[in-house]
């Protein structure tokens, strides 16, 4: 079935384009917290620059599934910027639903971003596919997820988690504590991965944190150590983050058997980088993490709405009112910390 929102979209493509933009466009679906969403790529070689990070969570065809058009100018030959793009076919009154849109249209300096909840379709278009950075793609469409979750009362949030078989402990702590480094040291010592720097948390009968993307990243200097060595040769791809060169991996790729996609959340841990020989984990309280969370996670969504702000602020102190909260000093031993945080998954608080 397709709705009247995405025939006047589809005409409205056509006749700008003067071809059929839809010729080629390559579809997959994926679930994310009951949602389904249908990413609509312009290409095969669309869908394989973004679609690795969201692998796990797609899901067979579907009906009424909220869509993402994905595409770039520098493809469509059209010889024209974003901002010309945006100017002439974004902003032209004739643009279907634009006077209902939940959020922009935005025109930033290398991306065009829209989101009309009312009539169920995102725009995602940058200007050149190949000029996009490596370490956008590992986290892609943060915007978008951030934006339409949040108002269903879903927030992504920046933060790590890793499980047993039970339940899952959500890891935070500021720039280059070590929450990437402690999160991976976890899922190669054999506990499930959720996510080392972006999870979905949602409270519904309990705390619940969901994966997003399969991703993770961690500074190359660690393939020198021999906790990490069997890493090296399996990373996708570099980014550079704030003056560190760090490898990006697909958590799917390094042990498919430890990944998870929903655990009910038993703890959050705030990581301290003490560096002592024993790690230890002390009993802290929400105080001391929510305005943590919040300014961490709306660091990531800088420049997109003032409402946003609201929401992020609002579900996450909602959810973590329900969570028992803990800081760890961690250890320079990585399988000490991922002993300790092993034990208290299966202790009882």
């Amino acid at each position: 079935m397709t709705h009247h929102w995405q025939q006047d979209f589809h005409e409205y493509v056509k006749v700008f384009f003067h071809q059929n933009f839809f010729r080629s466009q390559v579809i997959r679906f994926i679930r994310i917290c009951n949602h389904s969403i249908k990413l609509c790529f312009a290409s095969e070689r669309h869908k394989n620059k973004y679609f690795p990070a969201l692998k796990h969570l797609e899901i067979d065809k579907v009906e009424d599934a909220f869509c993402i058009y994905i595409f770039d100018l520098a493809s469509l030959n059209m010889g024209r910027s974003l901002i010309n793009f945006y100017q002439e076919f974004i902003m032209k009154p004739s643009f279907p639903s634009k006077r209902t849109a939940t959020n922009g249209p935005f025109c930033f300096d290398e991306l065009i971003y829209y989101l009309n909840d009312e009539y169920q379709f995102s725009l995602w278009v940058v200007n050149d596919l190949d000029a996009v950075e490596f370490g956008a793609l590992a986290n892609p469409f943060r915007l978008f997820f951030y934006d339409w979750l949040a108002r269903k009362n879903i927030q992504v949030t920046h933060v790590a988690a890793v499980a047993d078989n039970n339940s899952a402990v959500l890891l935070t702590g500021g720039s280059g504590v070590g929450k990437s480094t402690t999160t991976v040291s976890c899922l190669l010592g054999g506990l499930h991965f959720l996510g080392d720097d972006q999870c979905i948390l949602k409270y519904e009968n309990e705390p619940m944190v969901y994966a997003l993307y399969n991703t993770f990243k961690i500074d190359k200097q660690l393939f020198n150590n021999a906790y990490f060595s069997a890493l090296k040769g399996k990373e996708e791809g570099y980014t550079l983050k704030e003056n560190i060169e760090k490898a990006i991996f697909h958590s799917n790729k390094i042990a498919s058997f430890n990944l998870a996609t929903a655990k009910p959340v038993k703890a959050i841990l705030k990581l301290n980088s003490k560096k002592s020989i024993h790690p230890r984990i002390v009993a802290s309280t929400a105080k001391d993490l929510n305005s943590h969370l919040i300014f961490n996670t709306m660091r990531q969504t800088v420049g997109v709405s003032k409402h946003l702000a609201e929401y992020v602020t609002k579900n996450i102190q909602e959810f973590i009112r329900f969570i028992p909260c803990y800081q760890m000093d961690l250890s320079s031993n990585y399988q000490k910390n991922v002993s300790l945080i092993a034990e208290f998954l299966k202790s009882k608080i």
